[in-house]
């Protein structure tokens, strides 16, 4: 999709070093005391969290949370943004975990549209190509616009994280036998046809998964010594991996979900939250320590603990240490209007004319909407033209 940006312009920029001050993602502030959240997504300028004994929080910055309740109201298992609009699932609270799943849109978090309903229990769900796809007991499919669903059991039963990045959605998770658990991912093009990108690989069980800027992270761990740690792959086909923790705990519950936003993987391993900008090298973020769930929006990460909601300060894209001289220079500023953690692909052209030819210039996850963004590569003087393309 190719949208033309307004608000082209020009800025002073001064650099200033401002040594001393504490990583973002080691301050972590409580903002509201709630038990039960099983996931968060952030759009549309709000973030939603949902979870269980029909818990339904709304907030518009991370800070102030309401609680709602709108028909129907369900013990809530996930939810996503996508497509423009929140995707969240769970059981009627009528029924035990045993009951039917249902699958609810929404634009705002507040009014609810159930959409489809399945017998079979739902763990994860990743949108692409105007496709949403759902995993869990079993395989759901759909088309988005027109809204057709279709439902199947796959490959391998469970999968417990599915994401989307090159064209393809990835699904992970382990293949339960009496003795051994085999961790494994498939992809699809079309979430439909599976294939197998990695295992089954024995005592080992595949849970979160993510994809950005050329990545696909997944986390891992054996049920054996409990050791866990992330997979990491340019092409579905090599996978590094990296421990990070031995001799964990025996909860099955510690290996949680890996989400992207800012610049950064997040994600939970047995009872402790890590980042990494590579999905190779990580950071024990001690401040969100307990943290299962997670959601990047205005420039922060919300996440949700045993106990409570927290937020990260505010940070930036580059992990860089700014230049500690002075600089007065001229740069185009553009004003971007899209979707929080989507990444867009900003390119320039030197002219509108026929046959014109768009430059990469940078992909760039934004961290909120309107973002205002500085071409700091623009010699002076020139004339640029300037657009962004969602990446899928």
């Amino acid at each position: 999709m190719k949208r033309r940006l307004p608000g082209i312009g020009l800025l002073g920029a001064l650099c200033l070093a401002r040594p001393g001050l504490a990583d973002p993602l080691d301050v972590w502030n409580a903002r509201f005391s709630f038990t039960g959240v099983q996931a968060i997504a952030y759009g549309n300028g709000a973030f939603v969290a949902v979870g269980g004994a029909e818990t339904l929080l709304v907030s518009p910055d991370g800070v102030t949370w309401t609680r709602y309740v709108s028909p129907p109201a369900l013990n809530y298992e996930g939810i996503i943004f996508a497509g423009g609009q929140f995707v969240a699932y769970g059981y009627p609270s009528s029924t035990n975990s045993l009951g039917p799943r249902y699958i609810l849109f929404s634009a705002d978090g507040l009014s609810w549209t159930n959409v489809y309903q399945t017998s079979f229990q739902i763990r994860a769900a990743a949108y692409g190509n105007n496709r949403l796809v759902l995993v869990g007991d079993t395989l759901i499919s759909a088309t988005v616009s027109p809204l057709a669903w279709s439902e199947f059991q796959p490959p391998g039963v469970p999968l417990y994280g599915v994401t989307y990045g090159m064209g393809r959605f990835a699904a992970g998770g382990p293949i339960d036998t009496s003795v051994y658990s085999h961790g494994y991912i498939l992809s699809s093009a079309d979430g439909v046809v599976w294939r197998y990108d990695y295992g089954p690989i024995q005592g080992q069980s595949v849970s979160g998964i993510s994809y950005a800027n050329g990545m696909f992270v997944a986390s891992w761990r054996t049920n054996a010594s409990y050791t866990s740690g992330f997979l990491v792959a340019t092409n579905l086909a090599n996978w590094n991996s990296s421990v990070i923790i031995t001799n964990g705990s025996a909860s099955s519950s510690d290996i949680g979900s890996v989400v992207f936003g800012g610049g950064q993987f997040i994600a939970s391993l047995d009872h402790k939250t890590y980042t990494s900008t590579d999905g190779l090298a990580w950071v024990n973020r001690s401040g969100a320590a307990g943290a299962t769930a997670f959601a990047y929006g205005r420039g922060t990460f919300v996440a949700a603990t045993y106990t409570n909601i927290k937020q990260s300060d505010a940070f930036v894209l580059s992990s860089n240490t700014p230049s500690s001289n002075l600089a007065i220079a001229s740069y185009a500023g553009v004003t971007i209007s899209g979707t929080g953690g989507v990444t867009y692909r900003i390119e320039y052209a030197t002219n509108l004319g026929q046959g014109s030819v768009w430059a990469l210039i940078t992909n760039l996850t934004l961290p909120f909407s309107p973002y205002l963004w500085i071409d700091t590569t623009s010699p002076i003087p020139t004339r640029r033209f300037y657009r962004a393309v969602q990446i899928d």
